[in-house]
């Protein structure tokens, strides 16, 4: 279980979704719990948006971004929906952390926490990146400590190995990808 996030009138989080699993139900409704209103913040949101990072070398592969914004944005409301959550308790925005002089286009900068994601146990630097990043311009940023069981890589590798991976997301995630024919694209 994660941390429950501190009250705040604003927040935004941001993660690629790809695809949206369980430990991203949780990451969601901590911060729509806990706040007035959530920016959900898709990152990758476009090809042109993407670019090779250092300290995550994969997450700029097509292979790691199989489902374009469109996609990841209907996804994600299904679930919501799913779960009773308020329409007018979040929003959900395109959020290029790849390039962090254009996150005033879609997200607040102002009256607003950001929340990154630390994973248990995290080696990645790329977490720790994106903190600098926010930071840099300014911006009021939380960690939020995440006990990660599951990720979007294994389920991706399973999708595209034709093995089970309907446990590992929300029922509305399984049944947009396979109704709408995206495993291939895994």
């Amino acid at each position: 279980m994660s941390n429950i996030i501190n009250n705040d009138d604003v927040c935004v989080i941001f993660g690629r979704f790809q695809p949206f699993h369980i430990g991203h139900v949780d990451h969601i409704l901590n911060a729509i719990n806990n706040n007035k209103l959530t920016y959900i913040g898709i990152t990758n949101p476009d090809d042109r948006l993407i670019k090779s990072e250092k300290s995550d070398k994969n997450r700029s592969k097509k292979s790691s971004n199989p489902l374009n914004y469109f996609h990841r944005m209907n996804i994600i409301k299904k679930n919501l929906n799913e779960l009773n959550i308020k329409n007018d308790t979040y929003e959900i925005i395109p959020f290029p952390i790849n390039f962090p002089e254009l996150i005033f286009n879609y997200a607040p900068s102002t009256n607003c926490t950001y929340y990154v994601t630390i994973l248990d146990n995290d080696d990645n630097s790329w977490n720790f990146e994106k903190i600098k990043r926010l930071k840099k311009l300014g911006l009021c940023v939380k960690q939020f400590n995440f006990n990660r069981k599951i990720s979007g890589t294994k389920i991706r590798i399973l999708i595209k190995n034709k093995q089970k991976w309907k446990h590992l997301v929300p029922l509305s995630t399984y049944e947009y990808i396979t109704q709408n024919k995206l495993e291939e694209l895994f």
